[in-house]
């Protein structure tokens, strides 16, 4: 009774492996007939059944060793691509919400309903040596954007140079050394309080990213930095 028990299942077993190898591993039963429910074993006895069984199993086993690594590499590297993050975002000062900000008919005076901070503090990018990255700095209310390049502190920049006849908020700082960008000067009345400014970074290193006006950068401190590195396990 235990030996027809098995029997039964192996004959299920293979039956249901007829029907599935083919359709997993067409190239290892390419040419090979078929029938109507699949791979055509042609077993005779009960001997040549369980040996046929094995066979298959060793067919399937070498069968997923020949796409296994293939698929395990796809996966590695969708991973890294999807984590490498050769772009990001950062909020450069925030409209708040309470008490409660009506912005329809105009911005408010001297700067009011404004969060001066960059968010995050700390972004990372990571580069290859043939695919640089971005960031996308979402400017919100009065402020100057001024990018320094690797290695410089917030200590190193001198706030009292500033940009002749532009008085507002403390002036706008003019440092020129090491800085490597400064965005539109939108600091009139009239000037756009939203806007986004896409800066393209090509080389490692960490850069620091200030408000050039002078209040936000000394008083509030609206600094902080953009770390990019080289994808060395990956380049491309």
């Amino acid at each position: 009774m235990h030996d027809t028990n098995i029997e039964i299942n192996a004959a299920r077993y293979l039956r249901l492996i007829e029907r599935c190898l083919p359709r997993v591993f067409p190239w290892t039963f390419a040419g090979a007939k078929t029938s109507r429910h699949g791979f055509n074993l042609s077993i005779r006895t009960r001997e040549e059944k369980v040996m046929q069984l094995y066979v298959i199993l060793i067919i399937a086993i070498l069968g997923f060793c020949d796409i296994a690594p293939s698929a395990m590499a796809q996966t590695v590297d969708e991973s890294r691509l999807s984590g490498r993050r050769a772009d990001t975002t950062v909020s450069f000062g925030l409209w708040q919400i309470d008490p409660a900000l009506d912005r329809f008919a105009g911005n408010p005076a001297m700067g009011a309903g404004n969060h001066h901070e960059v968010i995050p503090n700390v972004s990372r990018i990571n580069i290859s040596q043939n695919d640089s990255g971005g960031v996308n700095f979402i400017i919100s209310g009065n402020h100057v954007l001024a990018i320094y390049d690797d290695g410089t502190r917030p200590e190193d920049i001198d706030p009292t140079v500033l940009v002749p006849g532009i008085t507002t908020a403390g002036g706008v700082i003019d440092d020129p050394d090491k800085r490597i960008y400064r965005g539109a000067n939108e600091t009139a009345p009239t000037g756009a309080r939203d806007r986004v400014e896409v800066v393209h970074f090509s080389k490692p290193g960490t850069y620091l990213v200030i408000c050039a006006i002078r209040n936000h950068f000394v008083e509030d401190k609206m600094y902080g930095f953009v770390v990019v590195k080289e994808d060395q396990l990956h380049p491309q």
